[in-house]
């Protein structure tokens, strides 16, 4: 068992992916974000799938996971 985890920016564009996090027997999961550096000011979604034997048996909704990523303060 484990996740797919993958981040895309607002253009819909694959900005970072793992599909080998291992699978937890708690609820909660936490993965340290491993990709390249977010644009400021950028809007991204987050999305999760749950494996097992290869194929997905869970994963979020498309409407969550949307996130923004505050521009920087001069």
């Amino acid at each position: 068992d484990n996740y797919h985890i993958v981040v895309y920016n607002a253009y819909g564009e694959l900005v970072w992916e793992d599909d080998a996090v291992p699978g937890v027997s708690s609820g909660d999961v936490v993965v340290p974000y491993a990709g390249p550096e977010l644009v400021p000011g950028m809007y991204y979604q987050f999305r999760a799938w749950s494996m097992r034997n290869g194929g997905a048996i869970s994963t979020t909704e498309d409407l969550l996971g949307v996130f923004y990523t505050e521009p920087l303060v001069q």
